[in-house]
């Protein structure tokens, strides 16, 4: 088929609606006002990000201060926002900040309200131009919704120039060099004119759309709120225009806006919406775009929390591709937050191992692990406290050496020096099981009991945790929490070979706890990393799993596959970064040929998943072959796909029947071939197992399967009344000049859902035809086939429709 299929097939399909997400986050049916639900979620593909992962890394939400008290935005496990470094504010700018901190961070999937873009982001909030304390927080990207004036249009003050703010330079020099992400609101005086920290290169700045996903640039009468602002700076939109966020009770923000507790500003600024939505309410303005950006920048480094500044950048620009028409013939893209995570874990994959950095203060006699590199960072350079402890302690590296990541991306001082990195076992990034086992998070906690008080710390004190129960015990003991460090086997699983025990001891006297992988809890200090150890007297204390190991290439499932005892019927795979194309070949109630395909299916809950359709097309000898469209696609059901070692478990529905069936690679020739993602040029390949079109006649395809010197076609395109049939070369032999040549069959045979299915006998099968395949290198060819003396010639390149694509040998 073809990427313009699958694009038709993703928009028929129009997104599945998550039974678990939050009831205003997409309803359905979905209302027709869009200030009532989240239409950012679906047209940012948050939705499917959060199959990936709905993160864990800390962000900070510099802006006014404090969000006042709200169901989505608690402490703990109930919620995001650690209050124990957070700041108050004036009510006026703290109501603001809860606005904007919904928006990133909204605990999601809670059953209450809405859902942020990084749902289980941890998040702390702080003062407006106080990004030195998101540094401290070691947070990993900060928003800051707010601005000032610029003089002109064409020439903005800048730090470049001069006529920057000295404290903005500063922000964001000192937020580059800590490798901590700025995510800034474009502006609202609809004009190109952006200003203050939007303006600076390293900054991602944001604009707004409209609910249609047009550029804003309307608004209600608040003089003050017109549209997005623009500049040559700006490269990503997102909501802007009635984004539905979480309020106050009671509360309304500038009546201008129509912006306040259930007030719906399409209608006015009366609580038009119903008691449900006590809360919440819609808002506009850029204020509420640069946060959907600090979420996804979560996600990602939730994901993958090594990648510097530079590279998140590069993932969220180039997986940008939905295109928005400007002022003054600018172009903006919106976000791609699926694409984005995605980039971020690697292509194929579900998951990542990262380190977990060891790190200890000597003058404290303390111990901190964490798996992100800012807060580490900000740990060695003395800044990493607590609100209340007032001395902060500076760290250094102790464990192991890590591979490939000698110092840390962030740096300080004058010179700027990275500091070392050393780690004392990994973890994994996301909640995808690896392997089938069960992951736990593994938490961290500080203490925030009154310093010197018995048994409290006078600097900043830590503690771990793998389940809510050994959270909740140690908030009894003075604990709150931080974050998810990672995820980890949990306790009660037979762990991986290779896999270590995590075990946790204290010292009493030093009120302190290390962490450290062994094959048994045994220790009573940890090694320094230099011959000796951080002293004290440890005592174990718990088990909390097992540390993550190294992840195996990422398989690609690019094949024929078949069940052996029904031979007659076969499902053609093409697995390309993490999207499945699958075509499937059997038979109607009339036991004539019928094809389907599953054009866009993504992995999701252990199983690669995606709906199934049915098309009609011009006739296979029609020239020229007219693409097909929209009219031609019958959406007939859903198809699931669960990989094991060698093996796959096929589910689909058709017009409601189910059909289940196992099933192994088809070896017709010694061995099947071996398929791996590439990210470069295949034109030297000569194994040319791959799904092949024609770019200008979308709708039909030719699957390859190559063992050895024998390909195995199936070609799926139309018959002469325009229905499906498909046709196949079973023993395709290479010639003397590279070409293959071979037979081409048409079969019948038993129903699809046939139960047993009868194997096909000699009868079932007719000869067409031949088919003869000439390529001129390993990303073009030719093919020529004949069916009942009609003769066929069609110039083919093989199929690309996500990145990266597979390389077969064998």
């Amino acid at each position: 088929m073809t990427r313009r299929f699958l694009i038709v097939a993703a928009a028929l399909s129009a997104c599945v609606v998550h039974a678990q997400l939050d009831p205003l986050t997409l309803p359905s049916p979905r209302p027709v006002s869009k200030g009532q639900y989240q239409y950012g979620i679906e047209m940012l593909r948050l939705d499917r990000a959060w199959e990936l992962t709905r993160g864990r890394a800390p962000i900070a939400i510099t802006d006014g201060g404090l969000v006042f008290p709200h169901e989505d935005l608690r402490s703990g496990l109930e919620g995001n926002v650690r209050l124990h470094i957070s700041v108050t504010g004036p009510a006026q700018n703290a109501y603001h900040a809860t606005m904007v901190a919904g928006v990133a961070v909204a605990r999601g999937f809670n059953g209450k309200g809405v859902t942020g873009a990084c749902p289980s982001c941890s998040a702390s909030v702080h003062s407006v131009s106080r990004i030195i304390e998101a540094v401290a927080a070691g947070a990993v990207a900060t928003n800051v919704s707010f601005g000032g004036s610029s003089s002109n249009n064409s020439d903005p003050d800048t730090c470049a120039n001069g006529r920057q703010s000295p404290g903005v330079c500063a922000d964001v020099k000192l937020a580059e060099e800590r490798d901590l992400l700025i995510a800034s609101s474009a502006g609202n005086i609809k004009t190109n004119r952006m200003f203050m920290y939007s303006v600076e290169p390293t900054v991602v700045a944001v604009g707004g759309v409209e609910p249609d996903g047009t550029f804003w640039d309307d608004n209600y009468e608040d003089p003050s709120n017109l549209g997005s602002s623009w500049g040559p700076q700006l490269k990503l939109v997102t909501p802007a225009r009635d984004v539905l966020v979480v309020h106050p009770t009671g509360g309304v923000l500038y009546p201008g806006l129509r912006c306040g507790d259930r007030i719906d500003s399409t209608v006015g600024l009366t609580p038009t919406m119903g008691p449900a939505y006590t809360g919440y309410g819609d808002c506009s303005g850029t204020s509420f775009s640069s946060p959907w950006i600090s979420g996804i920048v979560g996600l990602i480094r939730s994901a993958n929390p090594l990648l510097t500044n530079s590279e998140v950048r590069a993932i969220l620009y180039e997986t940008a591709t939905v295109p928005v028409a400007g002022p003054e013939g600018l172009t903006f893209h919106l976000p791609d937050a699926q694409a984005a995570v995605q980039r971020a874990l690697g292509a194929g994959k579900t998951n990542r191992v990262t380190p977990m950095f060891a790190l200890y203060a000597a003058s404290a006699s303390r111990h901190l692990f964490t798996s992100i590199p800012q807060g580490a960072v900000a740990a060695i350079a003395g800044e990493f406290g607590v609100n209340g402890v007032v001395t902060r302690p500076s760290f250094t590296s102790v464990g192991d050496p890590i591979p490939g990541y000698p110092t840390f991306n962030g740096c300080f001082g004058t010179p700027c020096v990275k500091p070392a990195a050393r780690k004392v076992f990994s973890v994994f990034t996301t909640e995808a099981r690896p392997d089938g086992r069960s992951l736990v998070p593994l938490y961290r906690m500080t203490q925030v009991c009154a310093a010197g008080s018995a048994g409290c710390a006078t600097t900043r004190a830590f503690a771990y945790a793998s389940s809510e129960a050994d959270v909740h015990a140690l908030e009894q003991r003075g604990y709150v929490l931080d974050m998810v460090e990672g995820y980890i086997y949990a306790p009660s699983e037979m762990p991986p070979a290779g896999a270590r025990a995590i075990c946790m001891a204290f010292d009493a006297a030093r009120i302190d706890h290390i962490l450290y992988a062994a094959d048994s809890c045994n220790r009573t200090a940890l090694p320094d990393g230099n011959g000796g150890t951080t002293g004290g007297n440890y005592a174990h204390v718990a088990l909390l799993g097992y540390d993550a190991v190294d992840l195996p290439p990422p398989s690609n499932y690019t094949a024929l596959w078949w069940n052996a005892a029904e031979s007659g019927w076969g499902l053609n795979l093409t697995h390309q970064g993490d999207v499945i194309f699958g075509t499937l070949f059997t038979y109607d109630a009339n036991r004539n040929p019928l094809w389907l395909v599953m054009s866009e299916g993504r992995f999701s809950g252990g199983a690669y998943s995606g709906t199934l359709y049915r098309t009609t097309g011009p006739a296979f000898n029609a020239n020229p072959f007219t693409p097909i469209g929209p009219g031609n696609l019958l959406r007939v059901g859903d198809m699931r796909l669960t990989f094991g070692a060698g093996s796959a478990t096929l589910n689909y529905d058709v017009d409601g029947v189910q059909v289940s069936k196992n099933l192994t690679r088809q070896v017709f020739s010694g061995a099947a071939a071996t398929c791996a993602a590439t990210g470069g040029s295949r034109a030297s390949a000569t194994n040319y197992q791959d799904l092949w079109w024609n770019p200008a006649e979308s709708g039909w395809g030719l699957n390859l399967t190559q063992q050895g010197n024998i390909l195995f076609a199936t070609l799926f395109t139309y018959g002469l009344d325009g229905r499906g049939i498909w046709y196949f070369m079973s023993a395709g032999q290479r010639q003397g000049d590279g070409s293959f040549t071979g037979d081409l069959y048409r079969t019948v045979g038993s129903p699809f859902n046939a139960a047993p299915f009868t194997p096909l006998s000699p009868a079932d099968v007719t000869r067409v035809g031949a088919m003869t395949l000439r390529f001129t290198n390993g990303e073009t060819g030719t093919l020529q086939y004949t069916v009942d003396g009609i003769a066929v010639t069609k110039s083919i390149v093989r199929q690309v429709f996500a990145s990266p694509q597979p390389v077969c040998n064998g």
